[in-house]
């Protein structure tokens, strides 16, 4: 299910011309997104 927030994201990223988010759930990826996450070693 995508929240108010990712497609409000959705909207300016496509507004601005932006093809990549830094995100941690799938609603960018699943929606044609380029998505970049971290990695954190401990």
């Amino acid at each position: 299910m995508t929240v108010l927030w990712d497609a409000l994201s959705f909207a300016v990223m496509e507004r601005l011309g932006i093809d990549t988010a830094f995100a941690y759930d799938a609603h960018f990826q699943q929606f044609g997104w380029r998505q970049l996450t971290a990695s954190f070693e401990a």
